[in-house]
């Protein structure tokens, strides 16, 4: 559930207070409140409220507060200087948020031109969604959540693929940004070494035979894992040992995916499901596919043409599936 005590503070605050509490010595109750002309239990509160959400904050009487958690505030204007010359023509406004929502939901509910693109980030997210109404949530500064928003008269065919297409959008430029080995878990997935690093969830606004509005959410582990998931979680940090700039994974994978689609359109979908393939978590796996309460088990084959997972079930029979969540029989 979101957490209502930090989506009832100030976010700004918070996030004035988190970068005071980013350096390597301990800050006193005192110094905190007076650098932000509040009150000491005040100062007590709102680093509650920050542990709340997730971040981990080394606190001894007599000496204060420091925040063991590494975090990264993105500016909007260092995401700009960071993009290509074509990137910053893509998107001559950037939307980086303190707190929101959902940046899907920011995105979906914006004006667009044909054939435009937008890009919304937020530091929280209140109510990040996943599949199937799932909440995604992640500490301030920590992680990547972003959603681009695309109005365009698209192929159908493009449409239905756009989860696996950004998949490897996304996987792609992890693999080149960090060398670590990224795979694909059917439909939204993306995991390294058998951990979930991110998600995906695209969503539809509008009629697919006309204009309609593409809307494309994502989110990354960088700094931080959640640790009460089904599936195990990974982070950036974790794999690499490393704090990768967060301002340059939100460049990179933006423009990975406006590429990936642009190459969609221009050459079709058979080289990006090709790469999909290769990158294909599930192949071979013994799975579960659960659609509502009926769950069907047997060896995942890999995708079709149409980006439906393909099973061979327990009775010998191939079956194909366009929706469902899928467990893997370890």
């Amino acid at each position: 559930m979101p957490n209502r005590r930090v989506e009832n503070v100030f976010l700004k605050q918070l996030l004035t207070l988190l970068s005071l509490l980013q350096g390597q010595d301990f800050v006193s109750g005192q110094d905190l409140s007076a650098a932000l002309n509040v009150s000491r239990p005040t100062i007590a509160s709102w680093v509650k409220d920050l542990e709340s959400s997730g971040l981990l904050i080394n606190k001894i009487r007599g000496r204060g507060y420091r925040l063991l958690t590494p975090i990264q505030p993105i500016d909007s204007k260092q995401v700009s200087a960071k993009l290509s010359a074509a990137g910053r023509d893509i998107f001559p406004v950037i939307d980086i948020v303190a707190q929101t929502d959902s940046t899907n939901k920011t995105a979906l509910g914006a004006v667009y031109q044909l054939d435009e693109w937008k890009l919304f980030s937020a530091e929280f997210q209140q109510a990040g969604r996943g599949r199937r109404g799932k909440v995604w949530q992640s500490p301030p500064c920590t992680n990547l959540t972003f959603s681009l928003g695309h109005r365009a008269i698209f192929e159908v065919g493009v449409l239905y693929l756009s989860s696996l297409l950004v998949g490897v959008a996304v996987a792609t430029a992890l693999e080149q940004e960090t060398g670590l080995p990224v795979q694909l878990k059917w439909p939204n997935d993306l995991y390294c070494r058998d951990k979930k690093l991110a998600g995906i969830l695209c969503e539809l606004q509008g009629s697919p035979i006309d204009e309609a509005t593409l809307v494309i959410g994502v989110g990354i582990n960088v700094a931080s894992a959640p640790t009460d998931t089904a599936n195990a979680a990974t982070s950036l940090l974790v794999e690499t040992g490393r704090l990768l700039p967060r301002d340059l994974l939100l460049v990179k994978m933006a423009e990975a995916i406006v590429n990936t689609f642009a190459a969609a359109k221009c050459s079709g979908t058979g080289p990006i499901l090709a790469a999909w393939r290769s990158r294909d978590f599930l192949y071979g796996r013994s799975v579960g596919v659960h659609q509502g309460d009926r769950v069907t088990t047997g060896t995942a084959q890999g995708i079709d043409e149409k980006g439906q997972l393909i099973v061979l079930d327990d009775s010998g029979t191939l079956r194909l599936f366009n929706g469902g969540e899928v467990s893997v029989r370890w």
